[in-house]
């Protein structure tokens, strides 16, 4: 994602049940990027650092099956750092996959621990540089370079991050010294512990800051947690940079966080010329349909490229929004001219480049096929669940996300000492009693059960 020099803002709205972090680009006032974690941080996050049990080895896989206290064995692949394991060996390795209802989690004994300006590598024995980092960039990454190179210990290794090329060296000497004391204490921590989680990842928010760290401008948070995490974690760094407010929709532009939500979750997404993706997720891949509207072009030929370019424009977007990752499979429409293949080809590697996208080209059926590294479960399946009156054959908002909705119409009126009754579908109601208790708003919110077809139905009356 390229951003202009007038930097991101990042917004985050967090409630009971999730927490919704956006990036908005402050050139065109455009929210860029969407991503949403359970506020309860039930989720393991990818990056944590655990403990486990060599149970098997697998020589058709040349991969050992490993014991870290999740629900099913994690696939550990038999790699420099991991080659003489024996079944009954304690070894420390890092999450690179979650666990899920079909597969186990994916570890890696290439242990790896990121700061805003280096990633520490205990056993990496290089530094390396961030393919986010421009190669024009060649006498700031040299400079660098010569700080870290003369302060590494015997294998240990770095990978600069974007941010290290406008530090001081201080700072990132600072960081190289806090990441190698929180590894050796990682490494204290596994001689006495049981087989689990040593280390615990961040939560996403915190690593989204990190991650941009160079082009962010503006923390904007409502909920005080999150304000007291962030201090915690960057200290005094981010004090010039965070503000709490309690209305957040007045930073997110002309859209609203419940428009979002819903334009997240449609199906349909409206291209300038008439056109519209159909966007669907299934297990295996995301396919995206692209169609035409009316006539943009000369001929038919330039209308359809036209069209073509206008939903990878747009996918581009939405790939972002949603945080699809895995297999994308693209139906677009026919050209039949080989020039016309190659510009829109030159156009979709400029569009996606910079997206962890791996492009692998067009069919001769017309799909584009694209693969993206997952980085958790996409925005939808977060946000939504199976339909319980179809039996899984639809998707409806999910309880959480529904809860998190209401908790912040009701924060806006109580913040205004505005007392209201809330009507609720049956199927939420328990969920909004325990949410009223948790918030202590007995005396500011009567609770009506209501049966409607809208099985997500809600409604604020102000008294």
């Amino acid at each position: 994602m390229s951003v202009a020099s007038e930097g991101l803002d990042v917004i985050i709205s967090s409630g009971t049940t999730l927490t919704i972090t956006l990036l908005k680009d402050r050139r065109n006032n455009e929210i860029v990027s969407v991503r949403v974690e359970r506020s309860d941080f039930s989720d393991i996050p990818v990056g944590s650092i655990l403990k486990g049990r060599i149970k098997r080895y697998h020589p058709s896989l040349d991969s050992y099956f490993v014991d870290v206290g999740f629900h099913r064995e994690a696939f550990l692949q038999k790699k420099k750092g991991c080659e003489d394991l024996k079944i009954g060996d304690t070894v420390i390795v890092q999450l690179q996959r979650r666990e899920d209802y079909l597969k186990g989690a994916k570890l890696t004994c290439a242990i790896s621990i990121p700061g805003r300006f280096i990633v520490y590598l205990p056993y990496g024995n290089k530094v390396a540089v961030s393919s986010k980092i421009k190669n024009k960039k060649k006498k700031l990454i040299q400079r660098v370079k010569e700080i870290l190179q003369s302060c590494l210990e015997e294998g240990e290794g770095v990978i600069l991050r974007s941010a290290s090329l406008h530090a001081e060296a201080e700072e990132i000497l600072e960081e190289l010294k806090n990441l190698r004391s929180l590894w050796e204490s990682i490494k204290r921590k596994a001689k006495t512990s049981k087989i689990g989680v040593i280390f615990r990842e961040a939560p996403l928010f915190v690593r989204i800051i990190r991650d941009n760290w160079v082009n962010i401008k503006e923390i904007i948070v409502d909920n005080p947690t999150v304000w007291e995490v962030l201090i915690d974690y960057f200290g005094k760094s981010i004090s010039s940079k965070i503000r709490y407010v309690k209305e957040i929709n007045r930073y997110l532009g002309e859209v609203s966080l419940n428009q979002i939500i819903d334009r997240i979750l449609s199906k349909y997404v409206w291209l300038k010329n008439g056109g519209f993706l159909v966007i669907e997720e299934t297990e295996a891949m995301t396919v995206v349909d692209v169609n035409s509207g009316e006539g943009c072009g000369k001929n038919l030929e330039e209308s359809a490229l036209k069209t073509n370019i206008d939903a990878v424009e747009e996918l581009a977007r939405q790939i972002r929004l949603r945080n699809l990752g895995g297999i994308i499979i693209v139906d677009l429409i026919n050209l039949k001219e080989e020039e016309n293949r190659n510009e829109l080809m030159k156009k979709i590697k400029e569009l996606l480049s910079e997206d962890n996208v791996k492009i692998y080209g067009l069919t001769k059926l017309g799909l584009l096929e694209l693969t993206r590294k997952r980085d958790g479960e996409s925005n939808t399946r977060i946000l939504s669940e199976e339909c319980p009156t179809c039996e899984g054959r639809g998707m409806v908002k999910s309880k959480e996300c529904i809860l998190f909705l209401i908790e912040k119409e009701l924060g806006d009126y109580i913040a205004k000492y505005v007392k209201v009754e809330l009507e609720v579908h049956e199927r939420l109601y328990d969920g909004v009693v325990k949410l009223i208790e948790e918030k202590n708003w007995k005396d500011w919110v009567s609770i009506k059960k209501v049966w409607k077809e809208d099985i997500n139905y809600y409604k604020v009356l102000p008294l």
